[in-house]
């Protein structure tokens, strides 16, 4: 079935309405997807930054857990060492500081603090372990966190304290702090941070500080408070460097403590603990609910944990599902409306069309004797009242097309005769105008020549007046030089006088300089003296004097060499002060010669110019000449042309005569097929085109 067989209702149904429909659902499910694709990405960059933002907050608090450590284990080294009874108050007073931690302590080796630190009388004994080392360790009661208690620090053989010291000890760690695993202690679930205390590049002990895993789980717990304030349904985790579970906000995952791989989300928190940055997002289905979700995880610098965050993707997807519904519900309602309307007002245009049509047919058989329905306001109806005009319009041209033909006919006959008679007397005069144009044309040929030397005699005279203020201007330029040199000169001459003032200057402070290296010199021999009157105490003395006399004499050498240079430089601005005053003199006669040579040109200039005006005046005259001689060659050009375009249109006068008698014969035929409503007309017509035949 071909397009151009179906009615115009069947093809708004196809090529328009179907169309629209396509339109837009297909804007409707890209608009869809793209806005999900673009919401997605979007929050891949929330969840991002929400997870690096929690792994911030946690940092902090554990980097100044880290920082406490490395200020204990600095004052150890510095001041506390041997001192034990001050270390033990030392490190209750950190604990009193530090209302965050639960404990602090002091870790040292065998012998570490010196030999005489264990015959201390007022160091309690439960800072001393059972072999003897120091090892006081406070921590707050679990019943009344206001209330310390001492004991000698254990498990020494554990991660804290034996991984701290292999830490130390191997070289490719950069960052000696360690934050221990998770683990249970009294009852607490607690991490620990320590730091190594070295002594002359041994490893001599630790110091550490102890915090629960509850303001861990507080942190975690208050950002997804924020997070579920924000209107985003987010779970946090937080895995230690060796892959257990420090905590989690899901109250079904109470896991502390214990290796990741026990959780359900052992799977997702290992990928993310796994690879060496866990800055990225991935998607997945959470384990306990199978709702699916994104995942992002970040890495914490100090102590190497992983934050690992978990948003379902409805989070995201549902802020523009419902609008976008919406909204293709509405569009859809008024596709409909729309339709309907468009099918009733493609009936009734349909039904009036096919009226025209029929009313167009009949004229294009000839029939101008039928009447057209003329109801209707709107556009079919004015094309069928249209037609109707346009019928009786045709109607009265027919009628008078045919009683004008003959009459066309015998005028187009005597236009042709009129052609013959006007083509003889054109012919004549296109002759006489020829003659004329050539003698017209040798005269403007000579007058082009003499103008043409005149022009160029002009164009002498004007390139030599050119070139003589061209030579003025640049000997204006040159004498302008010279002035310029001749400041320039003395600009530098009383630059070379300030040299040589400011080189008098400093001889002045090379002399000052010698005699303050004198004086350090008889100070230095003064303190040497001293210092070896002080005896074993003056050595160190002895060896700064002889420093410091070294230094003078190298002064006393440097100010010579200087004193030396600064006299050859004044010898040298002597000699530039003369040269610069001779030089000065001769640029000076140089600028007056140059003054008398401008006046010279000056009075060429002026003859030249007046003879280039009286050229001007010649070649305006000739060309005025050659103007007039033009313009009599340009008319009688004009006439020639006239005439041979006049015997050209009169040619193309007596051919479209013929055809007009040829068209007219045509038009009186086909206007003959026609029928009219009255037949006495139609004879009347039939009659009258007997004399044209």
């Amino acid at each position: 079935m071909h397009l151009s067989s179906l009615g115009i209702r069947s093809r708004m149904l196809l090529l328009g309405i179907l169309p629209a429909v396509l339109v837009l659902v297909t804007v409707l499910t890209l608009n869809f997807l793209r806005l999900r694709g673009v919401l997605l990405d979007f929050g891949h960059q929330i969840l991002l930054d929400r997870v690096r933002a929690v792994a911030a907050e946690i940092d902090r608090d554990t980097l100044e857990a880290v920082t406490a450590t490395r200020v204990m284990a600095t004052a150890v080294e510095q001041g506390f060492l041997g001192r034990r009874a001050e270390s033990v108050e030392f490190v209750r007073d950190v604990l009193d500081s530090f209302p965050q931690f639960t404990g602090a302590s002091i870790g040292l080796e065998p012998g570490a603090d010196g030999p005489d630190a264990a015959t201390a009388a007022d160091v309690p004994p439960e800072a001393i372990g059972d072999d003897g080392r120091f090892l006081p360790y406070w921590f707050r009661d679990p019943t009344n966190r206001s209330r310390l208690r001492l004991a000698p620090l254990v498990m020494l053989d554990g991660l804290y304290y034996a991984g701290c010291r292999e830490r130390f000890l191997d070289s490719t760690q950069s960052d000696k702090a360690m934050v221990a695993e998770p683990y249970v202690y009294q009852g607490q679930a607690m991490v620990e941070q320590s730091y190594p205390v070295v002594i002359d590049g041994r490893f001599a002990g630790i110091t550490s500080v102890d915090r629960t895993l509850d303001g861990v789980e507080a942190t975690l717990a208050a950002a997804r408070r924020r997070q579920r304030d924000a209107g985003w349904h987010v779970e946090i985790f937080l895995v230690s460097r060796l892959g257990r579970m420090i905590a989690s906000t899901v109250p079904r995952e109470d896991l502390q403590t214990r290796p990741i791989e026990e959780s359900a989300y052992g799977p997702i928190l290992t990928d993310f603990h796994a690879a060496p940055v866990s800055d990225r997002v991935v998607e997945g289905r959470d384990p306990l609910t199978g709702v699916p979700c994104l995942y992002a995880g970040a890495k914490i610098p100090t102590g190497a944990w992983t934050v690992v965050m978990q948003m379902p993707r409805s989070d995201l997807v549902g802020r523009v599902q419902g609008p976008l519904l919406t909204s293709a519900a509405l569009a859809t309602t008024g596709m409909a409306a729309a339709l309907g309307l468009i099918a009733w007002l493609t009936g009734r245009i349909s039904r009036r069309i096919g009226t025209a049509v029929a009313a167009s047919r009949r004229v294009a058989q000839g029939d101008l004797s039928g009447a057209v329905d003329l109801e209707g306001s709107d556009e079919t109806g004015q094309l069928l009242r249209d037609i109707g005009g346009m019928t009786a319009s045709l109607r009265a041209i027919v009628s008078q097309v045919k009683r004008a033909s003959l009459d066309l006919h015998a005028t187009a006959r005597q236009l042709s005769a009129a052609g013959r008679q006007q083509e003889t007397a054109i012919a004549a005069l296109g002759a006489s105008t020829s003659e004329a144009a050539v003698a017209s044309r040798q005269i403007t040929a000579t007058g082009r020549e003499l103008l043409a030397t005149m022009r160029e005699v002009a164009d002498v005279a004007g390139e030599t007046a050119h070139v003589a203020a061209a030579g003025r201007g640049g000997l204006a330029e040159v004498g302008e030089s010279m002035t310029l040199l001749q400041r320039s000169t003395a600009a530098f001459s009383e630059r070379l006088e300030l040299i040589r003032r400011r080189a008098e200057d400093i001889n002045v402070v090379i002399t000052t300089i010698t005699k303050v290296a004198d004086q350090t010199n008889l100070l230095s021999i003064n303190a040497a003296i001293e210092a070896e009157k002080a005896g074993e105490f003056g050595h160190g003395f002895i060896v700064v004097a002889r420093e410091i006399r070294r230094l003078a004499d190298q002064t006393a050498v440097a100010t010579l060499d200087i004193e030396r240079l600064v006299e050859q430089m004044q010898q040298a601005v002597n000699a530039g002060v003369e040269e610069m005053d001779r030089f000065t003199t001769e640029v000076r006669t140089g600028v007056e010669r140059v003054g008398g040579i401008s006046g010279q040109f000056a009075d060429v200039i002026e003859k030249v110019h007046g003879l280039s005006d009286r050229f001007d005046q010649v070649r305006q005259g000739m060309q005025t000449q050659a103007a007039g001689a033009q313009q009599i060659n340009d008319a009688l050009t004009t006439l020639d042309e006239g005439s041979r375009a006049a015997g050209e249109a009169l040619r193309e006068f007596k051919d479209a005569a013929q055809h007009m008698v040829t068209a007219v014969d045509g038009l009186t035929e086909t206007v003959s097929r026609f029928r009219l409503d009255d037949d006495r007309a139609a004879r009347r017509l039939t009659v009258s085109d007997r004399p044209g035949a």
